[in-house]
This record gives C-alpha cells, structure tokens and sequence, in this order.
C-alpha cells in the first residue's frame, strides 16, 4: 500500500474506533512494555518524536518518563483522536500534521524517534525513505517496530 493509501484508510470514522479494537490484544500490551523499555534510557527533559503518533499511544508513557514529545501524523482523524488524550495538550505534547518522508525538523533534533506499526504497510523503497528521514531528525535513537507476516 501506499502512503496517500494510508493516510485515506485512517480516515476520521477508523480512527475513532482505532484504540478500542486494538487496546484488549495481547501483541498491544506487550508493546507498550517494549517500547517503555528501549525508552527508559533517556533523561526526563530529552526530545522524542513519533512519527506517526496516530491517537497517541504512547503520549502517557512519555509523560511518565519526563520527556518532551512531539507527534506527527498526515491523518487529521487520528490527529484529532489523539489530541482528545489527556496527555496531548495539558502536558505541552506538539501535534502537527506532516509527512513521514519529508519531516519538517532539522536533523538530530530529537533525543529518539519511534514508530510502531507503519513501516510494514509500505513497499521497500518507502521503507528505506521513511527510515532515512526518521533516522536524519533522530540524534541517538529510533525505535522501530516492523511486523513481518
């Protein structure tokens, strides 16, 4: 699938409902207990990206752990389902639409990125774009989760 594919298939109506078909799974669980882990080698203050935040997952995890988050997303649905968390405004969390393959920071601005669950939908040459772009705004650390079928 493609990108513009993507981005149409996380429409507003799907991302409503994203977190509540995903959060029972046991694959879901264990994922937030590995991305916890990779992350707790940052400081509270340090810089993380996720891109793409989706409805924002991981924006207490990071709030527990001090770290200032930005998130991004080219789906407006999962953009605004992830500015209703609690999380996402009151704690200073920057959310902004954007395009994964041309993020608009510099590079190593961020301590870590992380991105779950997206790679595995693009072909290899997308994979290698997003990975590049990733990795160039990233300083020390990109967590990247890639399911393989």
């Amino acid at each position: 699938m493609d990108a513009k594919g993507l981005k149409r298939r996380y429409d507003a109506t799907r991302a409503a409902s994203y977190l509540a078909e995903r959060e029972p799974e046991a694959r879901w669980r264990l994922e937030q207990e590995a991305v916890a882990e990779c992350l707790s080698v940052l400081r509270p203050g340090q810089t993380i990206l996720d891109a793409p935040v989706g409805t924002g997952r991981f924006l207490e995890l990071y709030e527990t752990l001090g770290l200032v988050a930005t998130g991004v997303d080219s789906s407006d649905g999962m953009l605004a389902e992830a500015r209703k968390s609690p999380r996402s405004l009151d704690d200073g969390v920057r959310l902004q639409r954007g395009d994964i393959f041309a993020l608009s920071f510099p590079a190593g601005a961020f301590d870590a990125v992380v991105c779950m669950r997206f790679v595995n939908w693009l072909d290899i040459l997308d994979v290698s774009r997003a990975v590049r772009e990733l990795t160039r705004v990233s300083r020390t650390y990109l967590v990247l989760a890639v399911e393989v079928y």
